[in-house]
């Protein structure tokens, strides 16, 4: 007898099993090369290695692109899919007037059987883009934002499903159990200003190694190495600073739509420093899904802002502590299997 219909056989135990679904996944990363894209192509990567992938180059679409166009008389080329029928295609965002890319995108509704779109910064706000977007917007079957509180407001203003989805990361990255560590502190990212300028004071006089972003927004010269070092950097750190939006939001005020409604979103930052067994330092989130998906107690240990001069003393202290070694290297363990990007990819796959 043959198999069923859509099936395949395992010619080694003669079972009749699903193929993997195929998936095309849309992609900026030929020109957009802002640094926190490599957590889009980290997303974008562990999807190929989870279903059959074909990955469709977009044009450029961001502001200075459409200027172009209109100055120039040219109208932006969609880019066409390479095959005539998909399972899914997927697209993933920071922002929600990035949905613009599936204007790029020749017979979408045609060949993909299922357009889905994960959201990175779902801001509660963000309505008036919702609705300058309705249409594009309306091609979406499925919506996954990585901050739980956009789950109610973008299920208004969406007639498809919304579910909660956290950011992850790239496991094979990270190393817990490294010994040698020659960054003292590690600050990427988001800093708060009083708690950055005690820390190089305590660098200059201590001569310790304060590594820390030096630029926001900086662009890559090549996304997939901007993501190696990143994590060569944060596997070779003993402390790694984490702040949350709420706290650092204000010195950032032009780029981020953020306001009370978000709660207070974990970012993949949060999830690079457990999983090299770091001591993190800073202020923890202000949410319960902090402890679901950081489950130690001892996971943040507070830098208090309004007191600077009590920082030095704090970060001393951790480097001479490493007593809690072993429930940071479980914790680890714990983020490396339960929150990778492959995770994250077959949770998407199972509303198909």
């Amino acid at each position: 007898m043959s198999p069923a219909a859509g099936l395949r056989t395992d010619d080694r135990k003669g079972r009749s099993i699903a193929p993997q679904p195929k998936v095309l996944v849309l992609t900026n990363r030929s020109w957009d090369k802002i640094v926190s894209a490599g957590t889009i192509l980290d997303l974008e990567d562990a999807m190929t290695r989870v279903a059959r992938t074909e990955v469709l180059a977009l044009p450029p679409s961001n502001r200075r692109a459409r200027l172009q166009a209109l100055r120039s008389g040219r109208r932006i080329t969609p880019s066409s899919p390479a095959s005539s029928r998909y399972d899914m295609c997927l697209l993933a965002i920071f922002q929600a007037d990035q949905i613009r890319a599936l204007k790029y995108v020749r017979d979408l509704r045609r060949v993909c059987k299922r357009v889905v779109v994960y959201l990175f910064d779902a801001w509660v706000s963000d309505s008036a883009i919702i609705r300058r977007h309705r249409n594009l917007w309306g091609t979406c079957d499925s919506l996954f934002v990585s901050f739980p509180s956009a789950v109610e407001p973008y299920s208004r203003w969406l007639d498809c499903p919304v579910a909660y989805l956290p950011q992850a990361i790239e496991p094979r990255r990270f190393n817990p159990t490294r010994l040698e560590r020659p960054i003292d502190v590690l600050s990427l990212g988001r800093r708060v200003t009083a708690v950055h300028r005690a820390l190089v004071e305590a660098a200059e006089r201590l001569d310790l190694w304060y590594h820390f972003s030096e630029a926001r927004a900086p662009r890559a010269i090549d996304l997939r190495e901007s993501q190696l070092l990143a994590g060569q950097l944060c596997r070779s750190a003993k402390i790694q600073i984490c702040w949350p939006i709420e706290l650092t939001h204000a010195s950032e005020e032009k780029r981020l739509r953020f306001s009370e409604r978000d709660g207070s979103p974990i970012t993949a930052r949060w999830f690079e420093a457990a999983a090299c067994a770091s001591v993190v330092m800073g202020a923890a989130p202000r949410t319960a899904e902090l402890s679901t998906l950081f489950p130690y107690e001892g996971f943040v240990r507070e830098l208090d802002p309004s007191a600077p001069e009590l920082v030095r003393a704090r970060v001393l202290e951790a480097l001479a502590d490493d007593g809690d070694r072993e429930e940071r290297q479980l914790l680890a363990r714990y983020v490396m299997r339960e929150h990778s990007w492959e995770a994250r990819c077959r949770a998407m796959l199972s509303s198909l």
